[in-house]
């Protein structure tokens, strides 16, 4: 039973590999990620990522993924609805 997904990015992609995975966390986490839930999102699959190998399952990163979108686009719809107003 494959377990610790991080450790299978490094081995399939090596260091270079995990570095750029965790630059496109920073990335997210930084930009997108603006409210709590979102983050709760980001910080569950990284908690994920050490114990199981969810981060790797189209499923759960999809997920997140559209959850996080979805968050990011009703944001961005208020900011301009106020900036209208």
């Amino acid at each position: 039973m494959p377990l610790f997904t991080w450790l299978g990015i490094w081995g399939d992609l090596g260091f270079l590999g995990l570095a750029s995975y965790m630059y496109l966390c920073y990335v997210i986490w930084s930009r997108l990620c603006l409210d709590d839930f979102s983050r709760f999102l980001m910080l569950t699959l990284f908690v994920f990522g050490l114990i199981f190998t969810q981060m790797e399952e189209p499923g759960q990163t999809l997920t997140v993924a559209f959850m996080i979108g979805l968050q990011w686009h009703e944001r961005r719809i208020a900011r301009e609805a106020r900036q209208r107003s």
